[in-house]
């Protein structure tokens, strides 16, 4: 009877080691999948995070070689409009020049005129300054001749024609007067209006000389305010660009370390479940029956951990979206106010002077090649959003994966516990009531 307890006792452990080689054996499987997945893992990371630093870097020399590009673009197109401007100032000078020394040669030959018809006026005046002495000489002959004559009819006759004569005299004299009047009238007409268009002609050519120099001057001013102005916004861009580049690396940098830190709660979790399964290895080897009915309970704790640890992931993967779309809200609101202040300045600037219009249209094109920039910008902004969420979308599926193997790896092993539990309560029964049984024969013996 102690001889079959023994068999009893024996094939019971011999059962219990099967168990526990089953157990060992599952408990390898487990491992062996834990490990394949920890390096396809590792190498999807690698290979992840290969693509990133490929891209960031591909990305940050397309922007430095952009930069550079419109920066020399924007320098040519600045040294075009300031070679336009001088060609349309040096033809303006020329015009004006032009017109200056047409207007020398008009007055020289108004003046020429003038002085021409003056010499004509005195060659008339002399012509009847002698005429008038002709006729006083005719005069003084005829009265030399009345005095000579003492006939009466002959006085009468002398005295009638000297009257005649004098008469005749007297409305030569009186006709030549009123043309030297009108002739010396005239020609002071004529030379003040000469000397009056003189004036005008020559207060006209300072004014277009002052007006030439104003023009000049404006030029000047506000080419070195446009330079400055050029100057200030490609330094102020550059330095935006810079900053907006050194945040986004920066934000980068710590959802990296952020996916760092999930990972290596994973391994944490997954280390804690092999730590679990030694723990159950150990207890199928050195615990009783009511060992075996406890270990399903550590395999619930064990699952609630692993979704709390999965949950907190969850959480933690939130808050960094959540961080990612303030970031890029901001970078988006920046970019707004910047577009909005240019287009501030370009109304600011729509109404030019009018000496000034190559340079108005020279600033607008520059305000637009800054807004250009500005949505470039944004547009990279969101491609970089949009790789984050893709690459935080495929992190949530190897953690949806991951989580639903180990559920299901675990509910696996806690039906193979039931199964066991179950068979080896079977077996202890079956050995009980053998026992009960040997016991009720030796009693009857």
């Amino acid at each position: 009877m102690y001889q079959d307890k023994e068999e009893l006792y024996q094939e019971k452990d011999d059962e219990l080691s099967k168990a526990n080689r089953e157990i060992d054996h599952l408990n390898l499987e487990l491992r062996n999948l834990h490990e394949k997945w920890d390096q396809q893992h590792e190498l999807q990371k690698d290979h992840v995070e290969k693509a990133i630093r490929v891209k960031m870097d591909l990305f940050m020399e397309e922007q430095e070689q952009g930069a550079q590009a419109e920066r020399d673009a924007l320098a040519a197109e600045h040294q075009d409009e300031i070679t336009k401007l001088k060609h349309a100032h040096e033809k303006q000078i020329h015009d004006l020049e032009s017109a200056l020394s047409s207007s020398k040669t008009k007055a020289q030959q108004q003046q020429a005129k003038a002085t021409q018809q003056y010499e004509d006026m005195t060659s008339r005046y002399q012509s009847s300054q002698d005429q008038i002495k002709q006729l006083e000489s005719r005069v003084v002959e005829l009265e030399q001749d009345l005095a000579k004559t003492k006939d009466a009819n002959s006085i009468n006759d002398l005295e009638q024609q000297l009257r005649t004569s004098q008469h005749t005299a007297d409305t030569l004299e009186r006709r030549f007067r009123q043309e030297m009047q009108q002739t010396q009238k005239d020609h002071d007409d004529t030379a003040q209006a000469w000397l009056e268009k003189h004036q005008r002609s020559q207060f006209e050519l300072d004014r277009l000389q002052q007006s030439l120099a104003e023009a000049e001057q404006r030029h000047q001013t506000d080419m070195d305010n446009l330079e400055i102005l050029y100057k200030n916004q490609l330094t102020g861009l550059a330095a935006t660009t810079t900053e907006q580049r050194e945040a986004q690396q920066l934000h980068i940098d710590a959802l990296e370390l952020k996916i760092d830190e999930l990972q290596t709660s994973l391994e944490d979790a997954t280390t804690r479940l092999e730590q679990h399964a030694a723990s159950l290895k150990a207890s199928h080897s050195s615990h009783s029956r009511s060992g075996v009915q406890n270990d399903p309970v550590l395999q619930n704790e064990r699952i609630a951990e692993l979704e709390r640890l999965l949950s907190t992931q969850r959480e933690r993967e939130q808050d960094a979206k959540h961080q990612w779309e303030q970031l890029v809200h901001g970078l988006e609101q920046q970019l707004q106010d910047m577009k909005a202040q240019q287009e501030r300045q370009l109304q600011l600037q729509s109404q030019p002077a009018p000496s000034s219009e190559e340079t108005s249209l020279s600033e607008q094109h520059h305000s637009q090649l800054l807004v250009d920039i500005a949505k470039q910008h944004q547009r990279e902004i969101k491609l970089l959003h949009d790789q984050y969420q893709q690459l935080v979308d495929i992190k949530d599926k190897e953690l949806e994966a991951y989580a639903f193997r180990v559920t299901s790896l675990g509910i696996a092993r806690r039906n193979d516990l039931e199964t066991c539990r179950s068979e080896a309560d079977k077996q202890v029964h079956t050995l009980e009531e053998k026992v009960e049984g040997y016991e009720y024969l030796s009693l009857m013996i």
